[in-house]
């Protein structure tokens, strides 16, 4: 087990804590973390983005001139995704963005990161000169 000195307000030494090597000398997965941060960051989206469809588009009920004899194109629609004002051939659509890891590698995760920030912090400060060594 670490042991870590307990310090008052003027940066004397007031006693020792043991810490728990579970959560502070765990080691840290990065490719776990990004997963992890991913997966919350994906279930946090509202997923509300999307676009009318060449069925939903106003207008387009009848055909824009007769089949034969204009020497154009054949069309069917003025909304068709060829045309202008014509809806997307395959636009944005509401769907899930959600992600799932395994409860054991959030946990992992979590206490992994948070056991390497106060390493880093304690570390950072004993540096610093903020507190004594």
């Amino acid at each position: 087990m670490a042991v870590t000195d307990i310090l008052n307000i003027e940066g004397a030494k007031v006693g020792e804590l043991e810490l728990n090597d579970e959560i502070f000398n765990c080691e840290v997965k990065q490719h776990l973390i990004h997963d992890v941060v991913k997966m919350q960051l994906a279930n946090r989206r509202r997923g509300t983005a999307k676009t009318k469809g060449r069925s939903e588009v106003s207008g387009g009920g009848r055909k824009p001139y007769k089949q034969k004899g204009t020497g154009q194109a054949r069309r069917g629609s003025s909304r068709s995704p060829v045309m202008v004002g014509g809806g997307p051939y395959s636009g944005r659509s509401r769907g899930t963005t959600a992600l799932c890891s395994q409860k054991g590698a959030q946990k992992r995760t979590q206490v992994g990161a948070y056991g390497k920030k106060c390493r880093v912090e304690h570390e950072g400060s004993r540096q610093a000169g903020n507190l004594p060594t």
